[in-house]
């Protein structure tokens, strides 16, 4: 997961192959843009799963790479808690600036 990105015409995701797609987020695991439909479905594919499922969508990136099963869940758990961290740094900025205005209106 990261922040969505809009490619130009044409670019096709390499998972899922389908051209209609036009929001893409990098992926870590292929190191190239992957359409939103399938950045959701990966993430459902290796988040709290003991053994791999059955997907699609996991037999084409294993076609791709020559990844595990559980090097694509690790690569694509970091990614997100990377997001994650960088969004919690973002609201924590945001929450610093409201308290500071709040402040100031408070005579503080």
């Amino acid at each position: 997961m990261s922040r969505w990105i809009k490619m130009e015409e044409g670019y096709v995701c390499p998972l899922c192959m389908d051209r209609k797609n036009v929001i893409f987020t990098r992926n870590d695991i292929l190191g190239t843009p992957i359409c939103k439909k399938c950045s959701y479905k990966l993430w459902s594919d290796v988040y709290g799963h003991e053994s791999r499922p059955e997907s699609m969508l996991l037999d084409r990136l294993e076609e791709l790479t020559p990844l595990s099963y559980e090097e694509y869940c690790l690569i694509e758990l970091e990614s997100v808690a990377g997001d994650l961290m960088d969004t919690l740094r973002e609201y924590q900025t945001e929450i610093s600036r409201l308290k500071g205005v709040i402040n100031v209106r408070q005579g503080k």
